[in-house]
């Protein structure tokens, strides 16, 4: 993470990672949860998109 970091000093990062206990990262049979992976964006995105206003289908006046 530093190197976003120092690229974007005042943005904030939100790091999670989609891999479970045994999920083997990095050996031969690694992979990733897609429907789990899916549920986690959705969960991450939900805030930002309230805040915006988005979630309930109405555009930004501030965009």
């Amino acid at each position: 993470m530093n190197v976003p970091r120092a690229g974007f000093a005042a943005a904030q990062f939100m790091v999670c990672g989609v891999l479970g206990p045994k999920s083997n990262a990095h050996g031969p049979s690694a992979f990733l949860h897609v429907p789990y992976a899916q549920k986690l964006t959705a969960a991450a995105t939900r805030p930002a998109a309230y805040r915006r206003g988005m979630d309930r289908g109405v555009r930004p006046t501030n965009a």
